[in-house]
């Protein structure tokens, strides 16, 4: 497993990563890559996991055990983003499965299979993984009572009812 130290690579590839499994998190986030991708990600980096955890936690780590986090609800859990891998099996052969495609219906899905297999059925090397861009701004109104009827009313009037 130390061997892993040289699979840090963080490439992007037409709207995807191609991470390298010892890459953690706040490599990641402190990438140029992610600086030029997906900048609000980077600014919404304290949300998403502590700094102790972000120093420590690998990518490789998260896909094993599809870590989902205090948000997952919202966000989904990490083999929702997986689009592809690389994976050593126990004989020692080399599998990559998955791609740039976000459709892909040939055979058995190895992502899930994989995903969350906590390294029971191969070692993930490298991951391919979907940007998921945060929204720059968020803005909520709530609705009142008044407003909700007012609004009601002007579109049965204007419907002829």
């Amino acid at each position: 497993m130390s061997r892993l130290d040289d699979l840090k690579k963080i490439e992007a590839l037409g709207g995807k990563l191609s991470i390298g499994a010892a890459v953690t998190i706040a490599e990641l986030l402190e990438s140029e890559t992610i600086a030029t991708l997906a900048p609000a990600l980077r600014k919404a980096a304290d949300k998403f996991a502590s700094k102790q955890i972000r120093n420590v936690a690998t990518i490789g780590g998260n896909v094993a055990e599809n870590a989902g986090g205090l948000r997952c609800v919202k966000y989904g859990v990490t083999g929702d983003y997986v689009r592809g891998l690389e994976a050593v099996m126990a004989d020692a052969s080399t599998i990559r499965y998955g791609g740039r495609l976000h459709k892909n219906a040939t055979g058995y899905d190895l992502n899930k299979l994989l995903v969350g297999s906590e390294g029971t059925l191969g070692i993930v090397t490298e991951v391919l993984a979907k940007i998921h861009h945060l929204p720059e701004k968020r803005t909520f109104t709530r609705p009142t009572l008044s407003r909700a009827c007012s609004t009601s009313l002007k579109a049965s009037t204007q419907s002829g009812n």
